[in-house]
């Protein structure tokens, strides 16, 4: 049986929350004997750990691209909250993490005005658990119906809320080892993560500001919060200079190994991706917002634990859950299912422009279109194998969808099925992490080319964050867009000598150019260096 077990920062996570303000436990159990011992263990720090796992990289990339991103980062001054085309619900996320006196802290929220975003989520979690999925039958939910949930929740699900009281989860990329066997356990030997916060009270907020509590103790709004267009001094943060952990050479021939892959038939496509990293000191909590209104992402959130604080601006759906009967993610007719089973969708995403007159050289892209068409047939593959017969299938083929308050363009598709009886959380995540979209088809292959290829861990990126909700219901977003920080912090004030980590990434196909996609990577930092100040 594989075991990991949480050494060095994991064991320093687990002893954060037990310490925390609020936090009466910290679950240190496994699942079944499928993969994880959740025991905490001191010692010695990891292999990985002591070769300098986060902070290890080659001399600084000098590449020109590179060079102009490292122009943009400064002192970020001031953080403004309101305006800026913000949902009212961020609008009043954003205020609350600024001047929270809690930690550890969840905000997952839309920063655009969009049906996929209508609901914002605040919440403080008293326990955690390391696993690939959460102990849902703690939660009083029984599991096996739908995604572990056959308890209805009464007046809170009658008025429509997505959450009331559940698991937030965080999955790194690096958890599908361990659910794929043939890719094995990661670099290094290094074990994927799967962190899970129990949130049993929360705040749900919708897009118009109203504040609903769930749970005995859900977080409280002070006066002062939701005062549009409010600057916090107290948000500062400092951003050293980014360097690539790959570089330009390095990325290169591992896109021309891919290529070489696709050409012997092993992979018809891969994401290749690198790490971005440098030091980091100042407010998480700053970045975020900064993060937010630069992307106005579908799906944001701001995970904080002790040493560690995850902020993404993800704007892909990699699933939602629901009961039938609702058509689409954005709320349009057609395709639930009438009889009250559960629903899970999915919406990945290839090909991006920014510009709107560009749009129609996306939608006649022949390298993008099969980018999609490819990723599209996996997730049906993926989703057949826990839905029932027959009910798969393509709501959108190829759309384009603005984002960022119509700043960024992208090609995007709908996948739907009905989940068969008896199918949970575990069943689910097995059948379809990590998300497609950042892995490449046939998927097993391409997650070993993507391991054989890329010289540190993913983490995160490229991962899953999300929720599963006591009443049932589950969304998670693709980590893409994602920033990790680690080190010392107050309530998301890390200490001088933290650092920062951004992952980038393309899909290479047959005709793929090295050189384009290294500078497409980079460009696809462009939303972190509109947060850090440009």
């Amino acid at each position: 049986m594989l075991r990991f077990e949480p050494r060095g920062r994991w064991a320093r996570v687990f002893a954060g929350l037990e310490g925390a303000e609020g936090v009466k436990s910290v679950r240190k159990c496994g699942f079944g004997g499928r993969g994880f011992c959740g025991k905490v263990a001191s010692g010695a720090k990891t292999g990985a750990e002591r070769s300098g796992r986060w902070a290890a990289r080659p001399a600084a990339d000098k590449d020109a691209s590179l060079s102009e991103l490292n122009q943009s980062r400064q002192v970020g001054a001031g953080v403004p909250v309101g305006g800026g085309g913000l949902t009212r619900g961020a609008v009043v996320a954003c205020d609350w993490l600024l001047g929270a006196a809690s930690s550890p802290v969840v905000v997952l929220t839309s920063g655009d005005e969009h049906d996929a975003g209508r609901w914002t989520i605040i919440a403080e979690p008293t326990a955690a658990h390391v696993g690939l999925t959460p102990p849902l039958e703690g939660s009083g939910v029984r599991v096996g119906v739908g995604v572990g949930a056959g308890v209805m929740c009464g007046g809170a699900n009658a008025a429509g809320l997505p959450f009331v009281g559940g698991w937030v989860g965080v999955l790194g990329y690096e958890l599908g080892g361990l659910i794929e066997p043939r890719v094995g356990a990661g670099i290094g030997g290094i074990a994927g993560e799967g962190l899970w916060l129990r949130c049993a009270s929360a705040l749900v907020i919708d897009r118009d500001g109203t504040a609903m509590g769930v749970g005995p103790n859900p977080p409280r709004l002070g006066a002062e919060v939701g005062a549009d267009g409010r600057a916090e001094g107290g948000a500062r943060f400092a951003c050293g200079e980014l360097t690539s952990a790959t570089g330009e050479a390095g990325y290169v021939t591992g896109v021309r190994r891919v290529l070489e892959a696709i050409g012997a038939g092993d992979v018809y496509q891969a994401n290749l991706t690198h790490v971005l990293g440098g030091t980091f000191a100042g407010s998480a909590r700053g970045l975020f917002v900064r993060l937010l209104r630069a992307a106005r992402p579908w799906y944001g959130a701001y995970v904080e634990v002790p040493g560690r604080a995850v902020v993404s601006a993800s704007p892909e759906l990699f699933l939602s859950v629901e009961r039938g009967g609702r058509g689409s993610v954005d709320g349009g007719g057609g395709g639930g299912a009438a009889d009250g089973s559960w629903v899970v969708r999915t919406r990945p995403m290839k090909g991006t422009r920014s510009r709107a007159e560009d749009i129609g050289e996306l939608l006649g892209s022949a390298k993008e279109r099969a980018e999609l068409t490819m990723i599209v047939d996996l997730m049906r593959n993926d989703l057949g194998r826990v839905c029932e017969a027959g009910s798969v299938r393509v709501e959108v083929p190829r759309g384009v969808e603005a984002h960022a308050g119509g700043g960024i363009f992208q090609a995007t598709a709908q996948v739907r099925g009905v989940l068969r009886e008896g199918v949970g959380l575990e069943g689910l995540l097995r059948a379809t992490f990590p998300p497609g979209s950042v892995t490449g088809a046939p998927k097993v292959r391409a997650m070993e080319l993507i391991r054989s290829l890329e010289p540190v861990p993913r983490g995160v990126y490229c991962g899953a964050i999300g929720y599963v909700s006591d009443c049932g219901r589950a969304q998670f977003s693709v980590a893409i867009r994602t920033a990790e920080v680690r080190g010392a912090h107050e309530r998301g004030v890390f200490a001088p000598g933290g650092e920062l980590r951004y992952g980038v990434g393309a899909g290479i196909v047959a005709d793929s150019d090295p050189g384009s996609e290294w500078r497409e990577t980079l460009a696809k930092a462009g939303v972190l260096r509109s947060a850090l100040g440009v």
